[in-house]
């Protein structure tokens, strides 16, 4: 494991702390390395979510990111920012990290790119959910993002068909929901040399039933099938989560006080 690497497990690995990010910081500013004024500048922005709201204007902090690896920003970065999440409630002991290995070989096999922020989420977490205080697994109800081997086996039964007029053109399945619903999540993807499509970093929602492939992959041609929105991005959706996390906190404290 690289310098780099063990900074990043220990800001995973301790939500809610900026001690973490502050050590990698000064180790980044020894080294005149200008992650290190990204890094104290986040963790300014971030310390909202402890106020239970989500962090304000981002302006500043997307000037200073610029120039940086957006995989790396959305690493270490909170929501809407980056992928790396505040709340505790976040499980993800189910499966080790993914590595880079891991995502280049999906990408090549599919012939695909993945939005930064999605690499991100898998190289920190590689799937999870959000809890609710004092539940050990997650309830019927609640949305999961699957690891990479999981998405890789979905990948390969449903064709991942890019042509132009197919509707489900960049869309992976990245998990769904737990229990007898089956409802799908989708991230949209890239292409190898080609420019985004419309579904691009998007985080989409679409029910078992109204699922339009059939069992060898084939499209449906000719189904009614929409693909509604969830979110514009892993980001805007990993917000909403942290204030769901505020949220179910506060219940628990109420109905406990």
């Amino acid at each position: 494991m690289s310098e780099d690497e063990a900074f990043i497990r220990a800001i995973v690995d301790a939500p809610g702390d900026d001690t973490p990010r502050l050590v990698y910081a000064g180790w980044l500013d020894d080294r005149a390395d200008p992650r290190g004024s990204y890094l104290r500048a986040e963790c300014e922005w971030g310390r909202a979510w402890r106020e239970g709201r989500p962090p304000g204007d981002a302006t500043e902090l997307r000037a200073l990111a610029v120039e940086l690896d957006p995989v790396w920003v959305a690493r270490v970065s909170r929501a809407p920012m980056g992928v790396c999440f505040e709340t505790k409630l976040f499980v993800h002991d189910h499966a080790s990290p993914a590595s880079g290995a891991d995502l280049y070989a999906f990408e090549n096999e599919f012939g695909i790119v993945l939005p930064p922020e999605y690499g991100a989420f898998l190289l920190n977490y590689n799937g999870g959910w959000l809890s609710t205080p004092g539940e050990e697994y997650f309830p019927e109800a609640d949305d999961f993002f699957g690891d990479i081997e999981g998405v890789t086996e979905m990948a390969r039964r449903v064709c991942v068909d890019c042509a132009e007029n197919d509707p489900r053109c960049g869309l992976v399945v990245v998990g769904g929901t737990a229990g007898a619903s089956g409802t799908n999540l989708l991230i949209g993807v890239g292409l190898v040399n080609e420019p985004p499509g419309r579904f691009y970093r998007g985080v989409y929602s679409i029910a078992g039933t109204e699922e339009p492939w059939i069992e060898d992959g084939e499209f449906v041609e000719g189904e009614d099938w929409s693909q509604p929105k969830v979110a514009d991005s892993l980001q805007e959706l990993f917000a909403e989560w942290e204030q769901e996390a505020v949220a179910r906190i506060g219940r628990t404290e109420r109905r406990d006080a």
